[in-house]
């Protein structure tokens, strides 16, 4: 998953050339958010395997 997360943001970091202001800032607050939830996710593992 992280790896599609990745994937998906170098693909957009790479369009974002052609990007408004606006919208690049709405893609970083959506990577933002994801990363978050990524380590929340993996936070939980952790405590699952412990």
């Amino acid at each position: 998953m992280a790896d599609a997360v990745e994937e998906k943001a170098e693909e957009l970091l790479e369009k974002g050339k052609d990007l408004s202001r606006e919208t690049r800032e709405a893609v970083l607050t959506a990577l933002n958010e994801g990363q978050e939830r990524l380590g929340r996710q993996r936070d939980r593992l952790a405590k699952l395997l412990a």
